[in-house]
């Protein structure tokens, strides 16, 4: 085991009411063949479900330290995390993701032999699980995203250098995007090794999801209010980056006649259910920029 902690890594998990799968996220950890000193680090963002006693029992674990969010919100939630973690490289894992059996291994290595790179990413086996009443239809996509917090490892120096997590993101949406223009803005190089592989299993509920909508139109009017006077051309690029993808979608909806959720869902659905989802579709989207109007 290394005896400095400045080689270690710190691995931070962001929970909410889901212990079912964050035992399962810290299992796939715990399975990976470390020979090097790391940490994992919880931080329960408000739960009501049994994790507050799951975590009081793990806590036991020297290697395992847990906290709870005073504030609300994931960025929130990270930023706890960083400033009570001790790794000189940073791996950020959501609660519904699985890691591969050499993730932590494989980050490390990837930063002793890239000394150029400050950030890094891996292939994120998307897996959603759509839930209609007792229904669900099952679907895997590979998703290569880059500062997609599922699945991403970060030297700590960076954070000394742009700043944590923008707390003003209240909700899960772009305030991991946000901290990816500030990362590229200074000048930072992300890379990608196709060994970090990790499986994201998303339990999608429509009526939840719809609710989530507004909220991400909500989050976007927040990111363009800080861009526009952060740095122009970034916020504009992003605007019109956004504006192609909506319309995109809404083509994708009535003209192609399969649905897309941009990071939600991505699946084709049987012929017979076409215009019900493709309501939900449109109903997504226009609560998406309703939010972002008078949120």
């Amino acid at each position: 085991m290394a005896k400095d902690w400045e080689e270690s890594v710190s691995i931070i998990i962001c929970t909410k009411n889901r212990v079912f799968l964050l035992k399962k996220c810290i299992d796939s950890i715990l399975n990976n063949k470390i020979n090097f000193s790391y940490e994992i680090i919880i931080v329960d963002d408000h739960s009501t479900d049994e994790t507050p006693s799951f975590l009081k029992e793990i806590s036991q674990d020297k290697k395992i330290k847990t906290f709870v969010n005073l504030k609300n919100g994931p960025a929130a939630a990270r930023n706890l995390g960083i400033r009570n973690s001790r790794g000189k490289i940073v791996i950020f894992l959501d609660d519904d993701a699985k890691a591969s059996y050499n993730l932590i291994c494989e980050y490390k290595k990837f930063f002793d032999n890239n000394p150029q790179y400050h950030g890094c990413y891996g292939p994120t086996m998307q897996e959603n699980l759509l839930v209609k009443g007792k229904k669900y239809r099952r679907n895997r996509q590979e998703l290569n995203l880059k500062f997609f917090t599922v699945n991403l490892a970060v030297r700590r120096q960076v954070f000394k250098n742009i700043g944590l997590f923008d707390e003003r993101f209240k909700f899960a949406a772009l305030e991991d995007i946000d901290f990816g223009k500030r990362f590229e803005k200074k000048g930072y190089l992300i890379g990608y090794n196709k060994k970090c592989k990790v499986i994201h299993k998303k339990f999608i509920i429509l009526k939840e999801l719809l609710n989530r909508s507004f909220v991400q139109g909500v989050q976007l009017k927040i990111f363009v209010k800080k861009w526009l006077n952060y740095d122009k051309i970034i916020c504009c690029k992003f605007i019109f980056s956004s504006i192609y993808q909506y319309i995109k979608n809404l083509l994708t909806a009535f003209i192609l006649r399969v649905k897309l959720l941009k990071n939600e869902l991505n699946y084709s659905l049987y012929q017979k259910n076409e215009f019900t989802f493709s309501l939900y579709f449109i109903l997504y989207l226009f609560l998406q920029f309703i939010g972002f109007l008078f949120g």
